[in-house]
């Protein structure tokens, strides 16, 4: 049976190990640092997204390598900001890459629409969802691609 001062002391040691590990351990995730990734992964996915868009619908084709370009610096911009990579920051920059390109999608189609409401942006939304799943199955291939690539550049 230990005694009060064993007891103590070994708490202590506990203690003073998880303040070291927090204090130097820039893996640690905390659940504000998923908020930050989810708001800066998916702003930067929107505008190269959108860029992307703007180059592919200029030149007349989609060029994959954009896709896998907008992964990984989508993936470098979340690593950047919080410093932290790993695989939960993965899987959020993966989601927040799909969800941005498809917002990126949504909105400059519509802003070349004569006519807006938050309607249309819904079926829209709704329809490039759709076409990301179960469309050109070519372009599902690239679009995993660019996940794929957000996905290895953060999970170190």
């Amino acid at each position: 049976m230990m005694s009060f001062q064993d007891r103590y002391s070994e708490y202590k040691q506990r203690k003073e190990a998880r303040d070291f590990f927090n204090k130097n351990n820039n893996e640690k995730v905390c659940s504000k640092d998923y908020v930050i990734a989810f708001g800066v992964g998916t702003g930067v996915s929107i505008v190269l997204g959108f860029i992307m868009e703007w180059v592919t619908f200029k030149i007349g084709f989609n060029f994959s390598y954009f896709t896998i370009l907008v992964g990984v610096l989508q993936a470098t911009a979340i690593k950047k900001v919080l410093r932290k990579s790993g695989v939960q920051l993965a899987i959020i920059s993966v989601v927040t890459y799909l969800l941005g390109v498809i917002v990126a999608q949504t909105l400059y189609v519509a802003i070349s629409l004569p006519y807006f409401s938050i309607g249309l942006f819904f079926e829209v939304f709704k329809t490039y969802f759709k076409f990301m799943i179960v469309g050109d199955f070519l372009d599902t291939i690239i679009y995993l691609l660019g996940a794929a690539a957000a996905y290895m550049a953060l999970k170190d």
